[in-house]
C-alpha cells in the first residue's frame, strides 16, 4: 500500500502544466496563436486609436468588435491546444498508476 502511496505522491510532484518533452509542434502552435491575440490586441488598440483622432465612429466600431472577437477566438485555440496536451499527459499518468495498483493486487 505504501508503495501505491509513494507512487501517487511522486506523479503529483512531477505534474506541470505543460508537457515540456512532448508535443513540441502543438506547444509551438499554441505559443504562435497567443503571439496572434497580441499582434491582433495591438491592431485593435492602434485602429480604435485612429478612428478617435480622424476617421470616426465606423472605425472605432469595427476595431472594437472585430479586435475582441480575434483576440478572444485565437486565445482561445490556443488554451485549448495547452487543454489537449494536459488531458493526455494526465492520461498516460492514470494508466501509469493503475497498471502499478493491479500489478500490486496481482
Amino acid at each position: 500500500m505504501s508503495e501505491i502511496k509513494n507512487a501517487i505522491e511522486s506523479s503529483k510532484d512531477s505534474m506541470n502544466p505543460i508537457s515540456e518533452s512532448k508535443y513540441p509542434a502543438l506547444r509551438t502552435i499554441s505559443g504562435f496563436y497567443q503571439f496572434l491575440a497580441i499582434i491582433i490586441g495591438i491592431g485593435s488598440a492602434l485602429g480604435l486609436l485612429y478612428g478617435i483622432k480622424a476617421a470616426g465612429t465606423t472605425i472605432i466600431i469595427y476595431a472594437l468588435i472585430m479586435g475582441l472577437m480575434g483576440v478572444i477566438t485565437l486565445l482561445a485555440i490556443s488554451e485549448g491546444i495547452k487543454l489537449f496536451i494536459q488531458i493526455e499527459d494526465n492520461t498516460n499518468k492514470q494508466n501509469s498508476l493503475l497498471t502499478k495498483l493491479i500489478d500490486k493486487i496481482k
